[in-house]
């Protein structure tokens, strides 16, 4: 039985889009011989039939990425009658990027035209964009006034009876260490490196730290060897720990003295949503979508990624425990204000009512 509020989402762009999986129809491999053997898996998924179904019955739908002009237009083919909200969710600088990247394959420089106009075309087709954030609701109006799309903030909760019961878990962390936690998938712009090298920094004075990764890496693994390397090289791995991907991060979070994610980009990130929920202090990077989320008092904000700037507020937060608790106290009550399992249920149901 599900709880209230919560929906069975099912990931299917793989089943729409052919220029993000090579799935959509049989003529995108006769018309291109060259493509992979292994694409045949998508073409011939018996989930693919199933979701174009539920999509074509569909009353709402909350589209999570941009998609090529070819995924969307057949999306749009198939879910002619269904309201279609874009979920914005990172930096608005980066997802126009992201677009931008997309519109342009295939097209020579003189068909591209003025790329304002174009993204703000692009955006029309929807009837809502919902930010994770006030301040990058905020932050899009700023770079991209031409859009007039109504928009949105639908601030994300998280799993909080998992979240609660990973938290009575026994910790895995060093004992009698001031822990210091980040949970992040291992890709550059989550800056993984950066907090290495801010970490390094500080333990001659810190000596009793310990910095714990927790998160895989992608397939390729250049950025997680560089990171393993300089551990290495800097003779640290007694006070660093990688515990690789967990289905328990959230015990890590629970148990450490300070959670850091300085991450170039986010909406507000799942596991920053779970540390204010835990009522733990937070380090990560001035964002937007963080800091209105947490508010400038309910963390320790490095104003770039830089290791030099992380380590000042790193000081801070390992130095001063009143402190710690002070902005540890500010996210709870945030989280509790904002993000609330409860306040996001009738959020979302309000919206697709």
């Amino acid at each position: 039985m599900k709880r209230r509020g919560q929906l069975t989402v099912v990931g299917s762009s793989r089943l729409i889009d052919f220029r993000v999986s090579r799935s959509v129809r049989i003529g995108d491999f006769v018309e291109k011989p060259s493509l992979p053997p292994t694409s045949l898996r998508f073409l011939l998924n018996p989930s693919r039939l199933r979701t174009r179904r539920v999509l074509a019955r569909s009353t709402s739908l909350l589209i999570g990425q941009v998609l090529t002009e070819k995924g969307d237009a057949e999306l749009r083919d198939l879910c002619s009658n269904t309201r279609m909200f874009l979920n914005h969710n990172g930096e608005p600088q980066d997802f126009y990027s992201s677009w931008k990247s997309r519109a342009q394959k295939g097209k020579k420089e003189t068909d591209v035209g003025d790329e304002g106009s174009l993204y703000a075309e692009y955006l029309s087709r929807y009837c809502r964009i919902l930010f994770q954030s006030r301040g990058q609701e905020t932050a899009f109006g700023e770079l991209f006034p031409e859009v007039t799309v109504e928009t949105s903030v639908l601030w994300p909760s998280c799993d909080e009876p998992s979240v609660s019961q990973q938290a009575t878990l026994k910790s895995t962390l060093p004992p009698n260490k001031f822990n210091i936690v980040c949970v992040a998938k291992f890709q550059e712009k989550k800056g993984q490196l950066e907090l290495l090298k801010a970490f390094t920094s500080l333990l001659p004075r810190f000596p009793d730290a310990h910095l714990s990764f927790v998160g895989g890496s992608i397939a390729d693994r250049t950025y997680v060897n560089r990171c393993i390397a300089y551990i290495e090289d800097n003779d640290v791995g007694q006070s660093i720990s990688l515990f690789g991907q967990r289905e328990d991060a959230a015990t890590f979070i629970a148990h450490c003295d300070l959670f850091a994610l300085t991450s170039g980009g986010e909406g507000v990130s799942r596991a920053i949503r779970e540390a204010a929920f835990l009522g733990k202090p937070i380090l990560t990077t001035r964002l937007d979508g963080s800091e209105s989320f947490l508010t400038p008092e309910g963390a320790f904000y490095s104003i770039s990624r830089s290791p030099s700037d992380i380590v000042v507020e790193m000081e801070k937060a390992m130095s001063n425990v009143q402190e710690r608790n002070r902005r540890a106290q500010v996210g709870f009550v945030r989280y509790q204000a904002l993000s609330k399992w409860e306040l996001f249920t009738y959020a979302t149901e309000s919206l697709l009512a």
